[in-house]
């Protein structure tokens, strides 16, 4: 979508990119195990969001978690550093289960716990 191919080091670039093209406030890209990168275009803040580090049961689902608790957040009112970190935690619940899974309230908030 960019035309910026990934090098290892230019996610901001890649966000920046993607936030004018797409006339976004907010860039999100979710980097597996490294946890999230994100992206406030109207801050020009930027920041790589750790994720908590858990065995893989299952990935499946990771993605679709991830989008749904981002979304979650923003309509609540966090901010999008906590948006992220929640999405992070619901997606490291759901891989951590064999087969397509689900999370609910009650772990989300044991997970924000034990953070």
């Amino acid at each position: 979508i960019t035309g910026v191919k990934y090098n290892g080091n230019n996610l901001k670039n890649i966000s920046v990119n993607l936030a004018k093209r797409t006339r976004s406030g907010y860039v999100v890209i979710t980097c597996g195990k490294e946890g999230a990168f994100a992206y406030n275009a109207e801050e020009g803040l930027s920041e790589m969001i750790q994720t908590k580090k858990v065995e893989i049961g299952d990935a499946t689902g990771a993605g679709d978690t991830f989008a749904a608790v981002l979304g979650l957040g923003m309509t609540s009112g966090l901010n999008l550093k906590e948006s992220v970190k929640l999405a992070n935690h619901a997606s490291a619940i759901v891989v951590s289960k064999a087969g397509t899974a689900v999370t609910n309230i009650e772990e989300l908030r044991g997970a924000l716990k034990e953070d």
